[in-house]
C-alpha cells in the first residue's frame, strides 16, 4: 500500500493510500469469475469521491446494488467526466445515490459520489481511471503520473507547472523511482540506476535503450532529461554528395529524419546501409537496405557517403 504521494487529489480527505496499480500482470477472481489486468487505481480509504479536473458529466451510472459479477456491471455505479478533447475521467465502485447528471459542468474538488462496493469488487475502494480520447475511442493510461503531479490534463496540475519539455531521439534519459513501464509491468531494478537514449517519442510514449537495443516503453512523465541530442550538423549544398547512386555504403546523419518527418530509430544512426532504390520521381528519396530488408526512405542530403 503506498500513500503520500498525491498532488491532484480524488478524495475529500486528501489522505489516498494506493492498493493496486495499472498493471496487466494483476488477475483477481470474485464469485467464480476472474478479470485479468486492470485499467485503474484502486484507491481507499472509504470517504468522499471529488474530481481533481473540471470539465463536463458524459456518463453516470447508479443503478447496480453491491458485487456484481455478471459481467454487465464491472465498474459498478460509476461517472465519467470529460476535461477536454484529450482526456477523460473515471470514478468507479461508488455507492448508490449519485446526485450528477449526464452533461452537467462541474468544478475542481466538486463531490462526485461517496466511495462504495459495487461491480466487479472485492471491498470498499474507489477505481480512478484516465483514458486518452483523442483517437475518438477510450485508451486507458496510467494514472499514476497525473496523480503524482508529473502529468498535466489541462496545463496545469495541482500546483505544478506544466513541463513543456518534450523528448526526442538521441536524447540521454535516467527513468524515475517507482516508474512502470507503458502497459503498467514492473521494471528491472537497475532500469532505475541507468542512462538510457531514447530510440522513439510519440504521444508521451517514449522507447528507451542503449547500444541500439530497446530496454523498455513508458510515458515521459516517468523521465528526467540528462542531455539533450546532439545537434545535426547543418549540410550546405556544397557537401552533398555529388552523386548517390545503387549499391553505394552510406550513413544517415544523427538526428535526421525519415523522408515523410517520421522518426527513426536511434540505431538507423549507428550503422551502415546499401543504397537499394534511388527515386525516380524525386532523386532525392533514397532507400536504404541491410542487404535483405529495406530498412527506410530518407532524403539524399541526410547521407554520407562512405
Amino acid at each position: 500500500m503506498s500513500t503520500g504521494i498525491f498532488k491532484n487529489h480524488v478524495l475529500k480527505s486528501e489522505n489516498e493510500k494506493i492498493t493496486s496499480y495499472f498493471t496487466a500482470d494483476r488477475t483477481v477472481t470474485v464469485n467464480g469469475r476472474t478479470i485479468c489486468g486492470h485499467n485503474g487505481i484502486d484507491i481507499v480509504p472509504e470517504g468522499y469521491v471529488v474530481t481533481p479536473e473540471a470539465g463536463t458529466v458524459t456518463y453516470v451510472k447508479d443503478t447496480v446494488n453491491g458485487v456484481d459479477t455478471s459481467g454487465l456491471n464491472d465498474f459498478g455505479n460509476n461517472v465519467k467526466i470529460k476535461v477536454n478533447e484529450k482526456y477523460l475521467i473515471r470514478f468507479c465502485h461508488l455507492k448508490n445515490g449519485i446526485s450528477l447528471n449526464v452533461g452537467e459542468k462541474i468544478s475542481v474538488g466538486a463531490e462526485v459520489g461517496y466511495m462504495g462496493n459495487t461491480g466487479f469488487s472485492t471491498g470498499v475502494h474507489l477505481h480512478f481511471g484516465l483514458y486518452d480520447i483523442s483517437g475518438g475511442t477510450e485508451v486507458a493510461v496510467d494514472p499514476l503520473p497525473y496523480l503524482e503531479g508529473k502529468l498535466s490534463l489541462t496545463g496545469v496540475s495541482g500546483a505544478e507547472t506544466v513541463r513543456a519539455l518534450t523528448f526526442k531521439p538521441g536524447d540521454q534519459v535516467r527513468v524515475n523511482a517507482g516508474a512502470r513501464d507503458y502497459s503498467g509491468g514492473l521494471l528491472a531494478p537497475f532500469v532505475y540506476t541507468s542512462v538510457f537514449e531514447v530510440m522513439e517519442a510519440k504521444d508521451g510514449r517514449i522507447v528507451v535503450g542503449q547500444k541500439g537495443g530497446v530496454t523498455a516503453a513508458m510515458n515521459e512523465a516517468y523521465l528526467t532529461l540528462v542531455s539533450f541530442a546532439p545537434p545535426s550538423p547543418e549540410i550546405s549544398e556544397s557537401v552533398i554528395p555529388a552523386e548517390i547512386k545503387l549499391g553505394d555504403t552510406v550513413k544517415v546523419t544523427r538526428g535526421r529524419t525519415a523522408y515523410d518527418g517520421s522518426a527513426l530509430a536511434s540505431f538507423v544512426y549507428n550503422k551502415a546501409y546499401t543504397v537499394v532504390e534511388v527515386g525516380v520521381k524525386d532523386k532525392n528519396r533514397i532507400c536504404l537496405g541491410d542487404g535483405k530488408n529495406i530498412m527506410a526512405a530518407v532524403r539524399r542530403q541526410d547521407l554520407v557517403k562512405l
